[in-house]
């Protein structure tokens, strides 16, 4: 396994990447309409160029004989629900596809993003989580994470979901 910054090289893989794990996370929570909505607005070429290009991003994706299985985005911002001086990251998102599930791929990559946090001097990093993704809510709790308030409503095509802060302490 390893684990690689892209650039801006790599977009079209990261669209690519962006919507298989999108598909495969929420496929049994939305409808194809709602969610083909929300890949075709959010995960565009454009999007993925802005994101590898930004000095306050950086993607790191996990290949396995070179092909993408996983990655993760970090995000150097403060959270909105907490103190705004203390320096923090937002793991922005996070995904692995479903045959890495009980690798150790997710875990992995989590404990790389603190890294790279940590070396950014960040003291937490924070996600939003919506409340319908029982399954990342769960991990995030065995990992260290704590709820620390609402979250945004996200819209997924004509779905409106709930979500939490959860933040853990470097």
């Amino acid at each position: 396994m390893e684990l690689k910054k892209v650039d801006v090289s790599f977009a079209n893989q990261l669209v690519d990447l962006w919507v298989s794990t999108f598909y495969q996370a929420y496929s049994d929570k939305h409808t194809m309409e709602n969610m083909k909505s929300y890949t075709d607005r959010v995960y565009t070429l454009g999007a993925a160029k802005d994101v590898l290009r930004s000095d306050v991003q950086d993607c790191i994706v996990a290949f396995e004989d070179e092909k993408e299985v996983g990655f993760y985005l970090n995000k150097y911002c403060p959270c909105p629900v907490m103190d705004k001086d203390e320096k923090s990251v937002e793991l922005k998102q996070i995904y692995i596809l479903p045959d890495q599930f009980g690798t150790g791929l997710g875990k992995t990559l989590l404990e790389h993003a603190y890294e790279t946090a940590r070396k950014a001097d960040a003291k937490n990093i924070w996600l939003v989580v919506v409340d319908i993704n029982e399954r990342a809510r769960l991990f995030y709790l065995k990992q260290g994470f704590v709820e620390i308030g609402e979250g945004p409503i996200l819209e997924i095509g004509s779905d409106h979901l709930t979500s939490k802060y959860m933040m853990r302490r470097l």
